[in-house]
């Protein structure tokens, strides 16, 4: 049972990320600001947009519940979208890049209409919607089923707080604010996984002998998911980020 400094450390977070989103609005300038933020944040910062972004809430709840049915083989899931970003970034950045500053692009529709017409860029614009409201929704029904089981709510009480929060701090904040609450969330991430994830997992019996002991041998198949699935869905997320 989680105590009041429990309470009182998830409800400081959470407030944090909207007065992020409040003082990232004081700000925006222009539409430039609000959508690019105005085209002038570093590559270290759209590191960790996309890795929070990407390696979020539903890649590691997803992951943990493949993980812990399937064994190693759940790592595929978040190797793809790791080769996805690596690719896309090696290959694609620097030119749509280039691309968006010339023509001034605010939106990626707006960049394929100029490849081809404007039929292209309804369809893009049509395709980008129902993919990131399936993405969002993925990501935020994660984070409430979370945020129930840590605060005792129902799983609806805490979709409704968290759509609430998530949706405050982006619409307030635009891109630098999702940028710098994407860099708490990134470092919570990344020490959170290191320094209490894996503690703790050690001292419950985590140690490779004792996976060893009390695993199948079927968790330790880098293919055990199957590789009929494995490569359709890990062509399928790498290729996502190029469409």
């Amino acid at each position: 049972m989680l105590g009041l400094i429990d309470y009182l450390v998830m409800a400081t977070y959470l407030a944090l990320l909207v007065v992020i989103g409040v003082r990232a609005l004081k700000a925006q300038g222009s539409p430039d600001e609000y959508f690019l933020g105005g085209r002038s944040i570093k590559t270290a910062s759209l590191t960790v947009l996309w890795f929070a972004s990407w390696i979020g809430g539903a890649s590691l709840v997803a992951t943990v519940n493949r993980a812990y049915t399937l064994g190693i083989s759940a790592v595929w899931y978040v190797t793809a979208l790791g080769v996805g970003c690596i690719l896309f970034g090696l290959l694609f950045a620097a030119r749509v890049k280039r691309l968006a500053e010339s023509h001034q692009f605010l939106t990626y529709p707006e960049l394929i209409e100029s490849a081809f017409d404007g039929r292209t860029r309804v369809i893009a614009t049509i395709t980008t919607i129902l993919s990131f409201m399936a993405y969002a929704g993925g990501q935020l029904a994660a984070a409430a089923a979370v945020i129930a089981m840590l605060l005792d709510l129902t799983f609806e009480v805490a979709l409704a707080l968290t759509s609430l929060v998530v949706v405050s701090y982006t619409a307030l904040g635009g891109f630098k604010g999702i940028t710098q609450t994407d860099w708490i969330q990134a470092l919570l991430i990344f020490f959170g996984l290191i320094f209490i994830g894996l503690p703790i997992a050690y001292s419950n019996g985590g140690t490779i002998d004792q996976f060893h002991e009390r695993l199948p041998l079927s968790f330790f198949d880098i293919g055990g998911w199957g590789w009929a699935i494995i490569i359709p869905m890990a062509l399928s997320i790498i290729l996502s980020f190029f469409v």
